[in-house]
């Protein structure tokens, strides 16, 4: 079975870096803005193919 899944038209997506910028403008501070990063920017994955796990890669923008 093969298919294809365009996960960029289903959901809206956000640019980490321009998030970081918006939380700096509304003032967030430095500790928060740093932990939000922390949660949201070092997230690795892999995917699980023909029941074996793709090797890993780091996400750069999209959902959780």
């Amino acid at each position: 079975m093969l298919f294809k899944v365009d996960f960029e038209k289903a959901y809206d997506s956000v640019d980490w870096g321009y998030l970081d910028a918006v939380m700096g403008r509304m003032g967030f501070p430095t500790l928060w803005m740093k932990w939000i990063k922390e949660c949201v920017c070092t997230t690795i994955e892999s995917v699980l193919a023909n029941g074996s796990p793709t090797e890993e890669f780091t996400l750069e923008r999209g959902l959780r």
